[in-house]
């Protein structure tokens, strides 16, 4: 069973042999692309990596105040 997903945003179809082979390049998508280097509006244009590690900092700063 062949299994066809759209991979990334320019709209070119890949045939997968097997789910598991799908279900990499979706990971790989997610982790290499969309949360690394793709900009999102909703987080002031910044990629879902940089406003996690800037979450990360800003709650550390005041949880360490006493």
């Amino acid at each position: 069973m062949a299994l066809t997903i759209l991979p990334n945003l320019h709209h070119v179809l890949r045939l997968y042999h097997s789910f598991s082979e799908a279900q990499g390049a979706i990971i790989r998508y997610i982790t290499g692309y969309y949360s690394a280097i793709r900009p999102h509006w909703y987080n002031g244009s910044l990629t879902p990596n940089e406003s996690e590690r800037l979450y990360y900092l800003q709650s550390n700063a005041v949880a360490s105040i006493r």
